[in-house]
């Protein structure tokens, strides 16, 4: 995966913020919605690729997602690692969502 299929998958761009450990060097979001609002949000954080000097091994630049439902006015977070690609999480978020019947973070103002 690369930074550009994020963005072909809608996915917006951000630097990371103080809250982010240093080894991150690129943050992307999208939000999930329905007609009925906005249903949680997918980052994904890109870890720079470094250098393991016992190994001389190079692991390159790796992608993790993490999901933000809400569920009673209260956030959960879930962290998917490099493991899983983009596809899959979504998907999976999707699953989630759909069986686990988690709140919308936002409703549209003509359904509350």
């Amino acid at each position: 995966m690369t930074d550009k299929d994020l963005l072909d998958r809608g996915y917006h761009r951000y630097d990371p913020t103080g809250l982010h450990h240093t080894g991150i060097t690129d943050c992307f979001q999208k939000r999930f919605d329905d007609e009925k609002g906005k249903k949680y949000f997918i980052d994904v954080n890109k870890w720079e690729g470094w250098y393991h000097p016992a190994t001389n091994g190079f692991f390159a630049p790796a992608y993790e997602y993490e999901i933000t439902f809400t569920k009673n006015g209260a956030p959960i977070r879930m962290l998917f690692y490099a493991d899983w690609t983009i596809e899959d999480v979504e998907l999976e978020a999707e699953k989630l969502w759909t069986t686990m019947s988690y709140d919308y973070y936002e409703e549209e103002e003509n359904e509350k």
